[in-house]
């Protein structure tokens, strides 16, 4: 076979296993979400359901049954007796908020345009229509903003009972998965062969590790960004600045969210109660840990998973783009496992190098 032949037929494979990935992560994983997510809970209480068998002489399943079932209790528990109190700050946040918001920067923009009209007219100008133009302008996007945030809490609401049929599947599924985790795991692997086994079993190796990498990762993202946001806030003599740094930094790690969705309004209402001080200071503070986020979040990633920052950023970018927030984390990690079977000869998707190109 010619080297021609053969690097198309290396490149048709390529694009057929990319393929068959993105397929599988945007359309399959959606719709069968809740069984694996039962199935990663199953596996997380493995260690400890064996653990536990030993000391107690219960059986692991039946172990795993119980520790399951009294995390739930736990969690149930907590949405009861906290989910009434939850709920009523949630709801007045929702209704008020917007309209709190409205107000506020109605009442700044007023003052705002009332100085700019007084200063024209001292000066005679004729600039009055323009002004009147833009004030009405700024009215109607204040208006729109106010009932778009009103309007995205009422859809998120719609969705609440599509996510509890989830929940519940994912509850059922987790106790079935707990109690035949050896038998499904033994079952699927007996339909390959004993080299396709190695290769499973080494994908499974290789996620664990790198996921685990990539968490580590973040706490140092999520530590360093409250850090900031802390000293910043403390700067500002802001009350509970330790709490809301943490928050904040926590909410920074969803692309779509990040901390502007936080500090941007914030600094608006600052401005618009005349608080002029803070409202720069948040500017300040934004603009500081957004650009440190950016410039270290590749090094810090690539750097805990054995990536190239290059190529960590790359699937950062395209993995967002591809499959919104869990594509930041799909991708690299992804390209991460893949690098690794690689160079540990599980699969041939590339050559590897170990002297430097000259």
């Amino acid at each position: 076979m010619s080297n021609k032949k053969k690097f198309l037929l290396d490149l048709a494979y390529l694009i057929a296993v990319l393929a068959l990935i993105y397929i599988g992560l945007k359309y399959v994983v959606p719709v069968v979400k809740p069984f694996i997510i039962g199935f990663i809970i199953a596996f997380l209480l493995k260690r400890p359901s064996i653990y536990l068998s030993k000391k107690t002489g219960i059986s692991k399943e039946n172990v795993g049954r119980i520790i399951l079932a009294l995390i739930y209790i736990i969690v149930v528990s907590i949405i009861i007796f906290g989910g009434n109190s939850a709920y009523e700050y949630i709801n007045n946040l929702v209704t008020t908020t917007p309209k709190k918001y409205y107000f506020e920067v109605v009442n700044f923009v007023n003052t705002a345009f009332d100085s700019i009209k007084s200063v024209i007219d001292s000066d005679g100008g004729n600039l009055s229509g323009i002004i009147a133009s833009m004030e009405k302008s700024v009215y109607s996007m204040i208006n729109s903003i106010s009932n778009s945030l009103v309007g995205s809490a009422a859809g998120y609401a719609t969705t609440i009972p599509r996510k509890v049929v989830n929940l519940v599947f994912v509850i059922i599924t987790s106790f079935f998965f707990t109690g035949d985790y050896d038998r499904v795991v033994k079952f699927v692997l007996a339909q390959f062969p004993i080299r396709k086994r190695e290769l499973i079993l080494g994908i499974k190796k290789e996620t664990i590790g790198t996921i685990s990498n990539y968490l580590k990762a973040y706490g140092k993202i999520i530590l360093i960004t409250s850090i900031e946001l802390i000293i910043g806030l403390l700067i500002l003599r802001i009350k509970g600045a330790v709490w809301i740094g943490v928050v904040i930094a926590i909410i920074d790690i969803v692309p779509v969210l990040g901390t502007g969705t936080i500090m941007i309004p914030w600094a608006i209402f600052s401005f618009a109660s005349g608080n002029y001080i803070r409202g720069l200071g948040l500017i300040i503070i934004y603009a500081v840990v957004t650009v440190i986020r950016q410039v270290m979040e590749p090094k810090i990633v690539s750097g805990s998973i054995g990536l190239h920052p290059i190529l960590t950023l790359f699937g950062m970018f395209v993995g967002t783009k591809l499959f919104g927030f869990w594509g930041l984390f799909l991708l690299p990690i992804s390209f991460t496992v893949i690098k690794n079977l690689n160079e540990k000869g599980y699969i041939h998707l590339y050559k590897n190098y170990n002297s430097e190109v000259n």
